[in-house]
């Protein structure tokens, strides 16, 4: 049984053309416009470097074909999904699509996906619709486990996470580290390996929060530590206000409270920020 699901698979340059070949031609007709090729997902939910590798390849052998107005550069594409769409987790599928396939500027996507079936993959394209998220074609094809592309399931892909935190002194850890903060709250980690990792965030009076994040799936975690001191409560109130504010314009603060002055290190029982 085991070498009838394997008869008709083939290596990774010829299972590449033939899901080419297979879009091309299931897509004729059909107003697809200028389309890009985002990263394979898996094996798993995560995107390995055969999942990226596959992306250039198809995208290289689209452009080829000539059988598209337009096919947008995977250095382009990952620099808009970087800029634009950082608070999602980078992956596509068909209910994010039309959410961001036009703001990126390309009017068909195609997303794929990477099964192993343990002696091959199964490696499934699909070619979607931007605008509704209707889908123009899809194409499947199964690549035998060789060399390359075991060299290429074993490497270990790195991605960069942004975190915002609040309030802006906190102390942050990722990975048993501390990482220091921008004066605004915020930290770029780069070259982060894919996969679950942990991290913790500290602040006097507020209360503590720990998470998970993975690089490849989420490019932001922004973390709102809760407080029920409400010193520190009209403190983010303020942070916030100053945030959405931006550089260089004025503002007040009202603070309304039950006693007409205050000495330092006193509590402050009630505050509201306009």
């Amino acid at each position: 049984m085991k070498l009838s699901l394997c008869a008709n698979a083939q290596n990774l340059y010829a299972g590449v053309k033939t899901l080419s070949h297979d879009l091309i031609r299931l897509s004729e007709g059909k107003n697809v416009g200028k389309i890009a090729v985002t990263d394979f997902i898996g094996p798993g939910n995560d995107i390995c470097a055969l999942g990226e590798h596959i992306s250039d390849k198809l995208t290289t052998s689209l452009f080829a074909s000539g059988a598209f107005p337009e096919v947008m550069e995977r250095k382009q594409l990952k620099e808009l999904i970087s800029a634009r769409i950082i608070e999602t987790s980078g992956h596509f599928d068909s209910q994010t699509v039309p959410l961001f396939g036009e703001m990126i500027g390309a009017d068909s996507l195609v997303i794929g996906s990477i099964e192993d079936m343990g002696s091959f993959l199964d490696v499934t394209a699909k070619m979607i619709e931007s605008a509704t998220g209707r889908l123009q074609s899809m194409a499947d094809v199964r690549i035998i486990k060789d060399n390359a592309a075991e060299k290429l399931l074993a490497l270990q892909r790195t991605a960069d996470i942004s975190f915002q935190i609040n309030p802006p002194d906190a102390t942050l850890c990722v990975g048993g580290e501390n990482v220091p903060l921008t004066p605004a709250g915020f930290a770029r980690l780069k070259k982060m390996p894919v996969g679950e990792q942990a991290y913790s965030v500290r602040a006097k009076g507020y209360k503590d929060e720990m998470g998970t994040f993975n690089p490849a799936k989420k490019r932001l975690v922004t973390v709102d530590l809760a407080t029920d001191d409400p010193f520190y409560a009209v403190k983010n109130k303020f942070f916030k206000k100053v945030q959405q504010m931006g550089p260089a314009k004025e503002f007040s603060v009202n603070l309304w409270t039950n006693r007409k002055t205050y000495r330092l290190g006193d509590s402050i029982s009630a505050g509201k920020l306009l």
